[in-house]
């Protein structure tokens, strides 16, 4: 404990300090770092806003087809069902479909 006292007073009692160019250099790093960061946010919210655009426009197109069907669900251990499925689709290039169980 008295040895870190010791080199605090010693580092407080100097003349010594930091030259211009580390603090330059300090700030250019943290300038880029915004500078990323706010990148990474604009980005973040146009993914965000593509997919809640597309969530909408399947909302509002009350979607192309409706359809009923069958769903053949395989699982790990080999046992198998079939669900009765109704199916929505889009008829856009992205082909948004949506399957809910047949009551």
């Amino acid at each position: 404990m008295k040895t870190c006292l010791k080199k605090w007073q010693k580092k407080l009692s100097s003349a010594s300090g930091e030259t211009l160019v580390e603090t330059l250099f300090a700030m250019l790093i943290i300038a880029l770092a915004v500078v990323m960061l706010a990148g990474s946010i604009v980005s973040a919210a146009r993914v965000n806003k593509a997919g809640a655009d597309m969530v909408t426009e399947f909302q509002k197109s009350d979607s192309d087809k409706v359809e009923d069907g069958t769903v053949q669900l395989d699982f790990k251990d080999a046992a198998q069902a079939s669900v009765d499925v109704r199916v929505y689709t889009t008829s856009d290039d992205n082909a948004y479909r949506h399957y809910e169980e047949n009551s």
